[in-house]
């Protein structure tokens, strides 16, 4: 994408994030605000196929990729996750999703918003994860979430009507803002929605519940309510603009969270509410991200 969840990875949680694209133009802008924010030891992007990155990481983050993949590449993408994991390793894989399996999207879509797209049903996705070899430990449905997010992006993205049409033409406006008109739709009284699979290669290492999400929000939270409201602002927006490291506001994101994870009485390993994470916080993990709804999308 265009290196917005990576800086936060990489700011607040204080790991080492190394992203991947396709599209020149989101590597450039991505190291440009990892410049920017003094984050490019720590937060390194890479114009690299997934399938050929090399190593192994304690994290696998895919955001608004899976939809480009295809299902004739289901088997190697979830594969190559497998391969890329530690052995205690955990993916989460993020994607549009419908209710049952589509052989083709809406021409309109197909043509002029999401070329050669395919939104994955769980019945497709499923399958391709148990023959390669990996376990779900969770899945989380996203419906009106969604919606909302839509009709944000549609909202700002009229408010930004004479600019998006400057950059390009009054065509590309409409053809946009109808997009995402009828994408909110689709969430808010159709059939679409949004899973995150939650992915380990080992049965004991997944958390028994859902308690340290919440906890790890609140660990988050504070850790970027301690950037300052300056920094803060400039975390929200990650704008071009330096947004100084963690460390420099006092507060050291891998010294807070390990703090956390040894407070909790479940594990002799660092752990909340019995999910094992790595001794270190700043060990790699990788992001796979795309964005592909235009200049409305931050």
């Amino acid at each position: 994408g265009w290196g917005g969840m990576g800086l936060y990875l990489a700011m607040v949680a204080g790991a080492d994030v190394t992203g991947v694209t396709l599209a020149k133009e989101q590597l450039r802008v991505a190291r440009q605000r990892a410049e920017a924010a003094g984050l490019a030891d720590r937060a390194k992007f890479m114009l690299k196929d997934y399938r050929k990155v090399e190593g192994s990481f304690d994290r696998v983050v895919s955001v608004g990729m899976f939809e480009h993949v295809g299902p004739q590449h289901f088997d190697e993408y979830f594969r190559t996750i497998r391969k890329l994991l530690t052995d205690d390793g955990v993916a989460v894989i993020h994607s549009i999703t419908r209710a049952k399996p589509n052989r083709a999207d809406p021409p309109f879509v197909e043509k002029y918003i999401f070329p050669n797209g395919h939104i994955p049903a769980l019945s497709e996705a499923l399958p391709a994860i148990e023959r390669a070899g990996l376990l779900v430990k969770d899945v989380e449905i996203l419906t009106m979430h969604y919606a909302d997010t839509l009709r944000d992006w549609r909202l700002r993205f009229r408010a930004n009507r004479a600019e998006a049409v400057a950059l390009y033409d009054e065509t590309f406006f409409r053809m946009w803002d109808l997009y995402l008109a009828g994408a909110e739709v689709s969430f808010r009284y159709g059939k679409l929605a949004n899973f995150q699979i939650q992915l380990m290669r080992h049965n004991p290492d997944g958390p028994r519940n859902r308690n340290y999400i919440s906890e790890v929000e609140k660990v988050l939270a504070a850790l970027e309510r301690g950037l300052g409201g300056e920094r803060r602002a400039r975390l929200i927006r990650l704008s071009a603009q330096p947004l100084g490291t963690v460390e420099a506001s006092g507060c050291n994101p891998t010294q807070i969270l390990r703090s956390t994870l040894r407070t909790s009485p479940l594990s002799s390993r660092s752990s909340i509410d019995g999910f094992a994470m790595p001794s270190s916080t700043s060990r790699m993990s990788i992001y796979w991200g795309v964005c592909y709804y235009g200049p409305c999308c931050a």
